[in-house]
């Protein structure tokens, strides 16, 4: 599975609600998800190195990092981009959602 599907709550929080013990693959897809349904775009996230996924970098120092590679697609075009670690993945998203807003005017799809 390379999405997530999160939906948001009457609140304003999302379900299901991050949760920084996941392994680092599932909270960028939960990030992810929550981007997408702000921006309506399809986003995946895939593993790229070696490690197995739903394996925690932190409980395992032998491994040298997860390497993560993001897909966006769009009703006109696909970005991809590749070999970054979580928190270049995790920027990567925030800068998709940024880059989606400024082109749109600033405006949200309306849900």
């Amino acid at each position: 599975m390379t999405q997530m599907t999160v939906t948001r709550n009457a609140d304003g929080s999302h379900s299901p609600a991050y949760n920084e013990d996941w392994p680092e693959l599932t909270q960028l897809k939960w990030h992810a998800g929550v981007i997408a349904l702000e921006i309506d775009l399809r986003i995946e996230v895939h593993c790229a190195s070696n490690v197995p996924p739903g394996m925690r970098l932190r409980d395992h120092p032998d491994v040298q990092q997860n390497i993560f590679r993001v897909s966006v697609k769009g009703p006109w075009a696909l970005a991809s981009a590749g070999a970054m670690d979580f928190l270049q993945a995790w920027s990567f998203l925030d800068g998709v959602k940024a880059a989606t807003i400024a082109i749109r005017g600033g405006v949200l799809p309306q849900r």
